[in-house]
């Protein structure tokens, strides 16, 4: 798996979709992600919301929030 860390910069609604050969799946996370409970900090997953078996996650995000994808 990949993961980015990122800060918002501007509250708004924010779009992610990956563009892959594979069949992806994503997850957007607040500033950590406790391995042991994973979804304990999980804000939203999606498996094929996206063209050809891709997440798309479309999530309003917050002002100098933190998070994980």
């Amino acid at each position: 798996y990949e993961a980015w860390r990122f800060t918002v910069h501007a509250t708004g609604t924010y779009r992610f979709t990956t563009e892959s050969a594979m069949d992806t799946f994503g997850g957007l996370y607040y500033d950590r992600v406790d391995f042991s409970d994973p979804d304990a900090d999980l804000i939203i997953a999606d498996d094929d919301s996206g063209d050809n078996n891709q997440f798309e996650i479309v999530v309003t995000l917050q002002y100098r929030q933190t998070y994980i994808i």
